[in-house]
């Protein structure tokens, strides 16, 4: 039975006996409310009738059910949007003497790990953004600075200070009731006041500018009003990206576009389906002109690259409204700029397939014939559509990076690691096996074949030596073929553009194979002078007495424990690699810096680091250029069979 059902049963069931007592009663009992804390708050049209004061035991029940000590009534809507302050509430249990404004209802919620404390008669809190503080939570921005223009009571930067870890945050808010649970919600959640400033006003007046690498917009039904002020807060030599909420309002006939013809530049929470909107798409492209604009406005000398790079639904806000939130980049136009466009500290696309994938999956789908036309439009000006929505989808991935990918050689250290602990052990297990020197003297005599082995035994079936030397000629083949495709594994992670990765670990992954080659030249020289020199066991050494099996022994223990240290060494970097799944070097400003930024290099650095840099980009680009070259010839000849075709 649902709590909405439990509590009319409870209400009829004390009620039925009232003079009073009507059926209507029962419409007035919440189907829905929200709990914060103690407190539950009820809509506006909850417990109106007089007949609820006069029963409070009714609501003492009510409360019981629920779990609250505390039940309150919001009177209406909204009182102040821009202010963000609620509307007057009611508070109808426990009774109080007077309903006068001073009264003070404090509440306490944990959500997505921050704790939050408020006056729900003061400042208000929205459940229904949990989706996007959860979005928000998967960024990283320990290098980034944040300004929240709505700063409320730390909806959106506590989330940036604690779990995306924001360098630094300026929180703008003009609602002093705000900004005083604002300051008490930061020392509640520990954040160190270095980290945080806030500005208090007008944040078309107090924003800073020119600092921020991500500016939050967080206000509903619209934040245009302050969206030059959120452009003015970017910085101007790297640009950055824009978290604009808005209330969209959706047309009844609104058609979604299937998957294969969605934008790149687009996307849906993880909880909606794969098509974006109509109207979704009309109010992105509304916002991007409206942020160009701006730009021109505000640096009418430079040009910059404004981007949708994603649309996401927060929560529906009302019938055929919903609360939107568009991610809008803006990127100067200058070299770096224009690298960094294609990347997004936050993942926009559900799925990172090369350009010739995708022409793949659509040929698979139907959606392209032989020729290269569309088989699923009907008309002409469909097609052409068609062709300007595909050249966009190409042309976009083309400027964005491709999806995170692991190196799969983890699995391969550990299987080399494995390996050479199984040759130390047969290793060590040899000698005492086989040699003569621990063998009792009636087996040895009895057992012994002659040449070096022992009958019987299926270990020694030929001399210790030389069954060692074939043991390290085996595992140098192996450690051969997992060089090779380590190499090839982190040519492919070089061609994604994580250069500093690949040079970092570039001894590191060839180490093992070179101390598998040296120790078997090693090997093979003590094997070769022990044969020529020590005729018997007396002869490699009075005062040490050992065999050549040992002697080879000891040089393969020392290889082993090297072989340990270099293979675990390497393990760790992939590991850390893998689990750190950071973006691209050559997407990165520090990257871009120092390969075209001589001021601060001295010229011995210059002439090695800065040239090297210099080199491993034009390597990638010349990698990305040839896919840049097919995605152009695809387009061309799809557009020409598209023109070919009868209207």
């Amino acid at each position: 039975m649902g709590t909405a059902h439990q509590l009319r049963n409870i209400v009829t069931s004390l009620l039925s006996s009232s003079p009073n007592w009507n059926l209507t009663l029962l419409d007035q009992v919440p189907c829905k409310w929200v709990i914060h804390g103690n407190c539950v708050l009820v809509p506006p049209t909850a417990f109106t009738s007089h007949i609820w004061k006069e029963h409070p035991l009714v609501l003492q029940e009510i409360a019981s059910i629920l779990k609250v000590s505390t039940i309150a009534r919001q009177s209406g809507p909204i009182h102040n949007p821009s202010f963000r302050q609620p509307s007057p509430v009611d508070i109808l249990y426990p009774p109080t003497e007077s309903s006068s404004d001073s009264t003070n209802v404090t509440v306490r919620k944990k959500e997505n790990g921050i704790h939050y404390e408020w006056d729900i008669t003061k400042v208000m809190f929205s459940p229904g953004n949990i989706s996007e503080k959860q979005r928000l939570a998967q960024l990283d921005l320990r290098n980034s600075v944040v300004v929240d223009l709505f700063a409320g009571i730390g909806y959106f930067t506590l989330t940036f200070l604690v779990h995306s870890r924001a360098a630094f945050v300026h929180a703008c808010e003009w609602n002093p009731d705000a900004i005083y649970w604002l300051k008490n919600n930061l020392k509640l959640n520990k954040i160190h006041p270095e980290r945080y400033a806030i500005l208090g006003g007008d944040n078309k007046i107090m924003a800073p500018r020119g600092v921020a690498d991500h500016v939050n917009l967080g206000l509903i039904p619209s934040s245009e009003g302050s969206w030059e002020a959120g452009v003015a807060a970017l910085r101007r030599d790297k640009g950055g990206v824009l978290h604009v909420h808005g209330n969209v309002d959706l047309h009844k006939k609104s058609k979604t576009k299937k998957c294969h013809l969605q934008n790149n530049s687009y996307s849906t929470n993880a909880n909606e389906n794969c098509g974006t909107p109509k109207f979704w798409q009309i109010w992105g492209d509304y916002v991007k002109n409206k942020i160009m604009q701006i730009l021109k406005d505000l640096y009418p000398e430079e040009e910059w690259l404004v981007g949708v790079a994603g649309i996401f639904k927060v929560k529906s806000y009302g019938p055929r409204v919903d609360h939107l939130v568009v991610d809008i980049t803006c990127k100067p136009c200058t070299l770096a700029g224009v690298w960094d466009l294609r990347y997004s500290q936050f993942e926009v696309l559900e799925q990172g397939m090369s350009f010739e994938e995708r022409s793949d999956a659509e040929e698979e789908e139907g959606i392209l014939t032989d020729d290269g036309s569309s088989s699923i439009f009907q008309s002409q000006e469909q097609q052409q559509h068609h062709v300007l929505i595909s050249s966009t989808n190409d042309i976009a991935m083309l400027t964005e990076v491709p999806n995170y990918k692991t190196i799969h050689t983890a699995w391969l250290g550990l299987f080399m690691l494995l390996l050479t602990i199984a040759v130390f052990i047969i290793s060590t297990i040899v000698p005492f096996a086989c040699d003569r020197k621990h063998l009792p003297v009636n087996h040895t005599a009895h057992h012994h074949n002659g040449n070096g082995g022992h009958k019987g035994n299926p270990i020694c079936f030929m001399k210790p030596v030389s069954l060692l030397l074939y043991i390290q000629c085996g595992m140098w083949a192996i450690f051969l073929i997992c060089d090779q495709f380590i190499r090839y594994q982190h040519i492919k992670i070089r061609r994604r553009g994580y250069i500093n990765f690949f040079n970092e670990c570039q001894i590191a992954s060839q180490l093992p194979f070179w101390i598998v080659s040296t120790f078997n030249t090693l090997l093979l020289a003590v094997s070769t002078v022990l044969r020529d020199h020590c005729k018997s066991a007396t002869k490699c050494g009075k005062s040490i007495h050992l065999t050549r099996t040992e002697y080879l022994t000891i040089c393969i223990g020392l290889e082993s424990v090297v072989l340990l240290v270099a293979i675990s060494t390497y393990m760790y970097q992939v590991v850390r690699f893998n689990r750190s799944k950071v973006p691209p070097d050559v997407f990165r400003d520090d990257m871009v810096s120092s390969a075209t930024d001589f001021r601060h290099n001295s010229l011995s650095q210059m002439e090695e680091e800065v040239f090297q840099r210099q080199a491993d980009l034009i390597q990638y680009f010349k990698d990305r250029n040839v896919i840049l070259q097919k995605t152009v010839l695809h387009l061309h000849n799809r557009a020409n069979a598209i023109q070919a075709q009868p209207s």
